[in-house]
């Protein structure tokens, strides 16, 4: 993905980075959500700025696919997904998160996809049943929760929500990582194009997430269930990098110039493959009745 975060403000932040070692630790599994991150008191706080107006950028749509591997119809939510993002390259991003009852492993499973973070998300979207999707966290009219119950929807609501081309707010996302320690720093950084209401809160979110998963998945066909053994998992969610509704994007003001980086450190796991790993963040707005997300980026971890 090309960047265009300032250079000379992310070189500083870069190297400040490279500089440092976090390890971030999850809350156990029966505590309740927002599951907080184990911070020191001088790491991912805010920095911020004034600078130069830039012009909008094209608003992306980000997809959250609630899914699971005994979900016979979640395949064909799959394919709706990657046909999606297909037909709107760099503007329709996925991320498959394993959660709800049908997302247990099979008994041949070699691996489980299933965070407590994800079953967090579950409850927090208002997922009904498998398939559904979060499209922006846009909560439509004639939706009863924001999760889009099955995959025969989706397209519709997500090409709506492509009709908005420009985002209220640009996010830019790098990252820096070392193959050898398996340390990975993410930078996000706001920049505000146009003057926003302070009083409306904004929130940061990360996710790792990991493809060419080869593992179980049942699916149906002609009216038969059956798994397929060697099925390629993809945007599978391996790891929420902060809290999950969010981390708040604090600042004096959202004036038009107004600059907001905020950096995370983390090692990734040893059982996530950095070549098939990469990095979503997006930045929402949080009142008592909107969820709604502003922009998303991704890029790679290496």
């Amino acid at each position: 993905m090309h960047i265009t975060m300032p250079q000379k403000y992310l070189s500083r932040y870069l190297l400040l980075l490279s500089c440092s070692s976090l390890l971030f630790f999850w809350a156990a599994c029966d505590e309740n959500p927002p599951f907080p991150l184990n911070l020191t008191p001088d790491t991912a706080q805010d920095t911020t700025y004034m600078a130069t107006i830039e012009a909008a950028q094209t608003k992306n749509v980000l997809v959250e696919d609630f899914t699971g591997v005994q979900c016979v119809n979640c395949p064909k939510g799959h394919e709706t997904l990657k046909n999606l993002e297909e037909a709107n390259a760099g503007r329709v991003i996925g991320v498959s998160i394993h959660a709800g009852d049908l997302s247990d492993p099979l008994p041949n499973s070699d691996s489980s996809f299933v965070l407590p973070q994800g079953a967090a998300l579950y409850n927090l979207l208002g997922v009904e049943g498998l398939p559904a999707a979060a499209i922006n966290r846009v909560h439509f009219p004639d939706q009863d929760y924001i999760a889009v119950v099955g995959s025969g929807a989706w397209t519709a609501k997500v090409n709506e929500e492509l009709l908005q081309t420009q985002a209220s707010v640009n996010l830019h996302l790098d990252k820096q990582y070392d193959p050898v320690t398996r340390q990975l720093s993410i930078v996000t950084q706001l920049n505000y194009s146009q003057t926003i209401d302070s009083n409306i809160e904004h929130r940061i979110s990360v996710y790792i997430v990991e493809g060419g998963i080869i593992d179980p998945q049942e699916t149906t066909e002609d009216g038969k269930t059956f798994i397929i053994e060697d099925y390629e998992h993809n945007s599978v969610l391996r790891q929420m990098v902060t809290f999950v509704d969010g981390s708040v994007a604090d600042a004096p003001d959202k004036a038009a110039g107004r600059v907001v980086v905020k950096t995370f450190n983390l090692t990734l796991p040893a059982n996530i493959d950095a070549n098939h790993c990469h990095i979503i963040a997006f930045v929402q707005e949080k009142t008592t009745d909107s969820q709604a997300i502003l922009q998303v980026q991704q890029t790679n971890v290496q």
